[in-house]
């Protein structure tokens, strides 16, 4: 029987199994339930490690996201707010485990660039990264920050403001990834 084929769980107790199939041989394995850890928030398992698209991002102020496609680009995409302008933010949460994490954003510099701000569950994690460059050319931001608890994480970023030599507040992002240390 496979595994599309048997019925939705409704309720787990502890003495129950769960049937998983493996990728590699399509066997089936039983897991008692109670060895998957037991509801309480020290025996549950975190992720240790994360990967965030831009153009998932939920826009707190401002105007909304564009995308666009650029192939001299890692990715060969990026994603902006557009028109930009000085406090805009937007925000995302990832379930993580506790402890410190090396924090990676890919970016863009040009001269039309903003300077942002990083929080994280509202501490700030990363100031005044200033996005101004003289062409348009790839930025990678890496950093430690630190979970304080498990659970969900917020992550924010704001526009603070702009390089007295750039000509707007365009931040331009594609991904943004931690991995715990």
């Amino acid at each position: 029987m496979k595994i599309s084929e048997y019925p939705s769980i409704t309720s787990v107790s502890a003495g129950d199994l769960l049937l998983v199939e493996t990728a590699n041989d399509n066997a089936y394995k039983n897991i008692p339930i109670s060895q998957l850890g037991g509801g309480s928030r020290n025996s549950q398992i975190f992720p240790n490690s994360f990967s965030h698209w831009h153009d998932e991002s939920v826009i707190l102020t401002g105007n909304g996201l564009m995308t666009d496609i650029y192939s001299n680009y890692a990715y060969s995409t990026l994603a902006y707010q557009n028109p930009p302008a000085i406090n805009d933010s937007f925000q995302f949460n990832k379930l993580l485990d506790a402890g410190n994490y090396t924090f990676y954003l890919l970016g863009a510099q040009g001269s039309n660039r903003g300077t942002i701000r990083l929080n994280v569950n509202g501490t700030e994690v990363v100031g005044d990264l200033d996005f101004y460059g003289n062409n348009f050319t790839g930025i990678t931001l890496h950093t430690t920050i630190n979970i304080a608890t498990p659970g969900i994480q917020t992550f924010k970023i704001t526009t603070i403001g702009k390089n007295a030599s750039s000509s707007g507040f365009y931040i331009i992002l594609t991904k943004l990834w931690g991995i715990k240390q």
